[in-house]
């Protein structure tokens, strides 16, 4: 496979490659390979939230605020932050 690149691409593309002591040809396989790794694991986890929904498998809104909620509690608290609660 062949992928022509701008001049600008390619230019940012050996500053980082220099950067990380690799050539260009093995930063391009290990970006893409990470890349398409997200993209697959996120259009996997779409596909069964649709399947679910579609069994009728899913939270009612009042349950995810309550899920979002505690979550976000948890990462505050673990980062060392405190959520101001609204009366």
């Amino acid at each position: 496979m062949e992928i022509h690149l701008t001049p600008e691409l390619e230019e940012q593309l050996r500053f980082v490659a220099l950067s990380a002591h690799k050539d260009a040809e093995e930063l391009v396989r290990e970006v893409l390979t990470q890349m398409l790794g997200e993209k697959t694991r996120l259009i996997l986890r779409v596909e069964q939230a649709r399947a679910s929904y579609a069994r009728g498998e899913f939270l009612e809104e009042e349950e995810m605020d309550a899920l979002i909620a505690r979550n976000f509690d948890r990462e505050c608290i673990s980062g060392g932050l405190r959520r101001q609660r609204t009366i």
